[in-house]
């Protein structure tokens, strides 16, 4: 039952962050459309260099909300680093996970 409850918090924290991510995503993508000589590139290698970058570049801007507890989205959304340990590794490693989501 715990594993249940642990995996359904998992796919909630990756819809979560998707749904906050996936918007600046796009803003890095435009913002990239506007850096010269970008555009004259085919588009599959413009598709390569977003891919590989787009971490990275994602990072840097939402680096000034980090601390040491988790970090911050430009809307407030907050989380934690005991959250983020539980969307990329399915563990947990502070607050119990209530029996049911709506605890």
């Amino acid at each position: 039952m715990q594993a249940m409850r642990t995996e359904w918090y998992r796919a909630f924290g990756w819809s979560q962050l998707g749904m906050h991510i996936t918007p600046r995503v796009s803003r890095i993508v435009e913002f990239a459309k506007f850096l010269p000589g970008f555009t004259n590139l085919s588009q599959d290698d413009q598709l390569i260099l977003i891919k590989r970058g787009i971490f990275e570049v994602w990072l840097t801007r939402v680096a000034r909300y980090v601390n040491c507890n988790g970090f911050a989205f430009d809307d407030g959304l907050t989380i934690a680093i005991y959250q983020l340990e539980l969307i990329y590794n399915g563990k947990r490693h502070r607050p119990s996970i209530p029996a049911t989501p709506e605890e």
